[in-house]
């Protein structure tokens, strides 16, 4: 379980710290090319990355609540999902980026809203501090 919440953690920050720095780095990539430059595309880039975060919450709670998933299937199919979003930024760097990297953050939070209770379950009932 600690190997999930290590790995978890550093896709998450790493996404969130990393993403300005690549986006960046595809302005400077633009600019060699001569294509269009418009500075304020990063900030608008990391509003829609920010702005992954709330529907994940409100997906969460009703996957988590729906009896067909529950948190263990919930947070597999967050993994995967967050996993292969990841691959798709990275497969396509300019035209769908930013939804690859938009999911990429969704699945993950949604990963951190499912593994919270699911860690807690695992120790039996008499050693939780309830």
């Amino acid at each position: 379980m600690w190997f999930s919440w290590w790995v978890l953690s550093f896709v998450y920050y790493g996404i969130t710290y990393v993403l300005p720095l690549v986006l960046a780095k595809l302005e400077e990539e633009k600019a060699e090319n001569k294509e269009e430059h418009t500075p304020t595309l990063s900030y608008r880039e990391i509003f829609i990355s920010l702005a992954a975060e709330l529907p994940s919450y409100v997906f969460a709670y009703t996957v988590i609540e729906n009896k067909n998933f529950g948190r263990k299937q919930s947070l597999v199919y967050s993994y995967g999902l967050a996993a292969v979003s990841c691959i798709c930024a990275h497969i396509f760097r300019h035209q769908g980026f930013m939804w690859a990297v938009f999911f990429s953050k969704f699945f993950a939070n949604c990963a951190f809203e499912f593994i919270y209770p699911f860690t807690s379950e695992i120790y039996p009932t008499n050693c939780r501090a309830s």
